[in-house]
Protein backbone atom coordinates (compact mmCIF):
# COMPACT_ATOMS: atom_id res chain seq x y z
CA UNK A 1 0.00 0.00 0.00
CA UNK A 2 3.21 2.39 -0.04
CA UNK A 3 5.02 3.91 -2.66
CA UNK A 4 8.11 6.45 -3.57
CA UNK A 5 5.63 8.05 -5.68
CA UNK A 6 1.99 8.02 -4.86
CA UNK A 7 -0.58 8.22 -7.13
CA UNK A 8 -2.96 9.34 -4.52
CA UNK A 9 -2.46 9.66 -0.46
CA UNK A 10 -4.88 8.98 1.82
CA UNK A 11 -4.84 10.42 5.26
CA UNK A 12 -6.65 9.61 8.59
CA UNK A 13 -8.76 12.39 10.10
CA UNK A 14 -8.51 11.79 13.62
CA UNK A 15 -4.96 12.51 14.93
CA UNK A 16 -3.75 13.31 11.70
CA UNK A 17 -6.08 16.41 10.63
CA UNK A 18 -8.17 16.65 13.34
CA UNK A 19 -7.23 16.40 17.21
CA UNK A 20 -9.84 13.96 19.08
CA UNK A 21 -10.02 13.75 23.16
CA UNK A 22 -12.51 10.75 23.40
CA UNK A 23 -12.41 11.87 27.45
CA UNK A 24 -14.24 15.06 26.56
CA UNK A 25 -17.74 12.86 25.16
CA UNK A 26 -18.42 11.42 28.77
CA UNK A 27 -17.60 14.61 30.73
CA UNK A 28 -21.51 16.14 30.21
CA UNK A 29 -21.98 12.75 31.85
CA UNK A 30 -20.44 13.43 34.93
CA UNK A 31 -17.52 11.48 34.86
CA UNK A 32 -14.43 13.68 34.87
CA UNK A 33 -11.92 10.97 36.39
CA UNK A 34 -9.03 10.31 33.68
CA UNK A 35 -9.18 6.64 34.70
CA UNK A 36 -12.72 6.26 34.59
CA UNK A 37 -12.94 8.11 31.50
CA UNK A 38 -10.27 6.00 29.90
CA UNK A 39 -11.70 2.60 31.19
CA UNK A 40 -15.84 3.63 30.03
CA UNK A 41 -13.79 5.05 26.47
CA UNK A 42 -12.26 1.44 25.94
CA UNK A 43 -15.54 0.01 26.98
CA UNK A 44 -17.24 1.53 24.50
CA UNK A 45 -15.13 1.41 21.18
CA UNK A 46 -15.20 -2.36 21.99
CA UNK A 47 -18.67 -2.56 21.94
CA UNK A 48 -19.51 -4.62 18.90
CA UNK A 49 -22.19 -1.88 18.03
CA UNK A 50 -19.54 0.74 17.70
CA UNK A 51 -17.75 -1.59 15.53
CA UNK A 52 -21.06 -2.02 13.19
CA UNK A 53 -22.22 1.62 13.96
CA UNK A 54 -18.92 2.64 11.65
CA UNK A 55 -19.02 0.12 9.22
CA UNK A 56 -22.65 1.37 8.35
CA UNK A 57 -24.20 -2.36 9.41
CA UNK A 58 -26.52 -0.18 12.13
CA UNK A 59 -28.51 3.02 11.93
CA UNK A 60 -27.72 6.09 14.14
CA UNK A 61 -30.62 5.22 16.46
CA UNK A 62 -29.99 1.65 17.09
CA UNK A 63 -26.21 2.83 18.26
CA UNK A 64 -27.50 5.11 20.60
CA UNK A 65 -29.97 3.30 21.73
CA UNK A 66 -26.80 1.07 22.92
CA UNK A 67 -25.38 3.97 24.33
CA UNK A 68 -27.39 4.85 26.37
CA UNK A 69 -28.02 1.21 27.63
CA UNK A 70 -24.62 0.81 28.35
CA UNK A 71 -23.59 4.63 29.28
CA UNK A 72 -26.71 6.68 30.03
CA UNK A 73 -29.97 6.33 30.63
CA UNK A 74 -30.65 9.41 32.21
CA UNK A 75 -29.90 11.45 28.83
CA UNK A 76 -31.60 12.06 25.92
CA UNK A 77 -31.24 11.34 22.61
CA UNK A 78 -30.03 15.01 21.54
CA UNK A 79 -27.61 15.30 24.96
CA UNK A 80 -26.26 11.61 23.87
CA UNK A 81 -25.68 12.78 20.60
CA UNK A 82 -24.05 15.89 21.61
CA UNK A 83 -21.80 14.31 23.74
CA UNK A 84 -20.63 11.83 21.42
CA UNK A 85 -19.72 14.65 18.90
CA UNK A 86 -17.40 16.60 22.02
CA UNK A 87 -14.86 14.18 21.22
CA UNK A 88 -13.84 16.00 18.22
CA UNK A 89 -11.28 18.90 18.97
CA UNK A 90 -10.60 20.69 16.17
CA UNK A 91 -7.78 20.91 13.35
CA UNK A 92 -4.68 19.97 14.57
CA UNK A 93 -2.14 23.16 14.16
CA UNK A 94 0.02 23.44 11.25
CA UNK A 95 -2.24 20.82 8.65
CA UNK A 96 -3.31 23.41 6.36
CA UNK A 97 0.34 22.69 5.05
CA UNK A 98 -0.21 19.16 3.96
CA UNK A 99 -3.44 20.51 1.58
CA UNK A 100 -0.96 23.48 0.65
CA UNK A 101 1.76 21.39 -0.09
CA UNK A 102 -0.47 18.62 -1.98
CA UNK A 103 -3.48 19.97 -3.58
CA UNK A 104 -3.46 19.92 -7.19
CA UNK A 105 -0.04 17.70 -7.49
CA UNK A 106 -1.55 14.30 -5.93
CA UNK A 107 -5.03 13.60 -5.34
CA UNK A 108 -5.64 13.67 -1.06
CA UNK A 109 -8.37 11.40 0.33
CA UNK A 110 -9.94 11.19 3.79
CA UNK A 111 -9.79 7.82 4.87
CA UNK A 112 -11.57 7.77 7.99
CA UNK A 113 -13.06 5.23 10.92
CA UNK A 114 -16.16 7.46 11.44
CA UNK A 115 -19.73 7.01 12.00
CA UNK A 116 -22.76 9.35 9.94
CA UNK A 117 -22.86 11.06 13.35
CA UNK A 118 -19.75 12.10 13.53
CA UNK A 119 -19.27 12.24 10.09
CA UNK A 120 -22.37 15.13 9.72
CA UNK A 121 -20.63 16.92 12.79
CA UNK A 122 -17.44 17.30 11.17
CA UNK A 123 -17.95 18.41 7.99
CA UNK A 124 -20.45 21.10 9.11
CA UNK A 125 -17.68 21.93 11.78
CA UNK A 126 -14.03 21.64 10.43
CA UNK A 127 -14.07 23.81 6.58
CA UNK A 128 -10.68 22.59 6.67
CA UNK A 129 -12.05 18.92 5.33
CA UNK A 130 -13.58 20.25 2.45
CA UNK A 131 -10.12 20.54 1.06
CA UNK A 132 -9.87 17.00 0.62
CA UNK A 133 -10.80 16.01 -3.06
CA UNK A 134 -12.07 12.74 -1.93
CA UNK A 135 -13.94 11.68 1.73
CA UNK A 136 -13.84 7.56 2.43
CA UNK A 137 -15.41 6.95 5.05
CA UNK A 138 -15.89 3.43 7.04
CA UNK A 139 -19.41 3.80 7.20
CA UNK A 140 -19.86 4.10 3.21
CA UNK A 141 -17.26 1.68 2.64
CA UNK A 142 -18.73 -1.23 5.11
CA UNK A 143 -14.51 -1.64 6.20
CA UNK A 144 -12.63 -0.29 9.24
CA UNK A 145 -8.85 0.39 9.57
CA UNK A 146 -7.19 -1.90 9.90
CA UNK A 147 -9.13 -4.66 7.75
CA UNK A 148 -7.13 -5.39 4.88
CA UNK A 149 -10.29 -5.36 3.17
CA UNK A 150 -10.65 -1.57 4.20
CA UNK A 151 -7.80 -0.59 2.30
CA UNK A 152 -8.50 -2.37 -0.69
CA UNK A 153 -12.18 -1.06 -0.94
CA UNK A 154 -10.52 2.33 -0.49
CA UNK A 155 -8.04 1.75 -3.40
CA UNK A 156 -10.60 0.42 -5.29
CA UNK A 157 -13.35 3.34 -4.72
CA UNK A 158 -10.52 5.55 -5.90
CA UNK A 159 -9.51 3.27 -9.21
CA UNK A 160 -5.65 3.14 -8.29
CA UNK A 161 -4.06 0.09 -7.43
CA UNK A 162 -2.94 0.01 -3.50
CA UNK A 163 0.84 -0.02 -4.11
CA UNK A 164 0.52 3.42 -5.79
CA UNK A 165 -1.00 4.63 -2.74
CA UNK A 166 0.60 6.60 0.43
CA UNK A 167 -1.11 6.18 3.71
CA UNK A 168 -0.62 8.74 6.30
CA UNK A 169 -1.97 7.42 9.71
CA UNK A 170 -1.07 7.86 13.43
CA UNK A 171 -2.04 4.38 13.87
CA UNK A 172 0.77 2.08 13.99
CA UNK A 173 -1.56 -1.05 12.87
CA UNK A 174 -3.24 0.93 10.37
CA UNK A 175 -0.08 1.30 8.59
CA UNK A 176 1.27 -2.88 8.70
CA UNK A 177 -2.24 -3.92 7.73
CA UNK A 178 -2.45 -1.03 5.10
CA UNK A 179 1.59 -2.02 4.13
Amino acid sequence: FLCMRPELIFLDVGGVILEIDSRRSLEPLGVTDPAKQNEIWKQVSDLDDHHKFERGEICEEHFFRTLTRELAPNLSSVELRSAWNRLVVGPLPGVERIFDQYSGTVPLVALSNTNVCHYRHIMESFSILKRFDRFLSSFELGHRKPEEACFIAAAEEMGVKPEACLLIDDSTANIEAAH
